[in-house]
């Protein structure tokens, strides 16, 4: 809770940033956790923050030579 309408906060949540003081509660918008890696499944913990899990999904590694590539 905040005691005035001013200034930043921590809302307690490890997903939310920019937190501020608004009608009485502190509150932050969403955290971006995209790491732009198609090898990893992105997402946030609350109490964390982002996740970025492993994944074997489809890719390329660029090459020619190679087919089928996929995430390990």
């Amino acid at each position: 809770v905040c005691s005035s309408d001013l200034g930043s906060c921590d809302d307690g949540n490890a997903c939310t940033s920019g937190d501020t003081c608004g009608a009485g509660k502190c509150t932050g918008g969403p955290t971006v956790c995209e790491d732009n890696n198609p090898c990893t499944d992105d997402g946030c913990n609350t109490v964390s923050g982002c996740l970025h899990l492993d994944n074997s999904e489809p890719c390329s590694d660029g090459s020619v030579c190679t087919l089928k590539d996929t995430c390990s």
